[in-house]
């Protein structure tokens, strides 16, 4: 008798050399695009907050778009 893992096993690298890369293709295809389009209000403060600390903007406009990002 066969040990299932040795009829398994091909199917298994099969799937996994097939699947693997097209989730990959998925994520890179529609994830990222997602992420460009409508950030998170986390990324849009740390945006802000890597600005501050350029000083590129003030600690008053910082503080102006905290309070419009985050929940009231």
């Amino acid at each position: 008798m066969a040990q299932p893992w040795k009829i398994i096993e091909p199917i298994i690298t099969v799937c996994t050399a097939i699947f693997i890369p097209y989730i990959a293709w998925l994520l890179k295809k529609y994830g990222s695009e997602k992420n460009k389009k409508n950030p998170s209000p986390a990324d849009e403060l740390l945006k802000y907050k890597e600005l501050l600390d350029k000083g590129a903007i003030t600690q008053k406009e910082f503080d102006n778009q905290k309070a419009n990002l985050l929940p009231k």
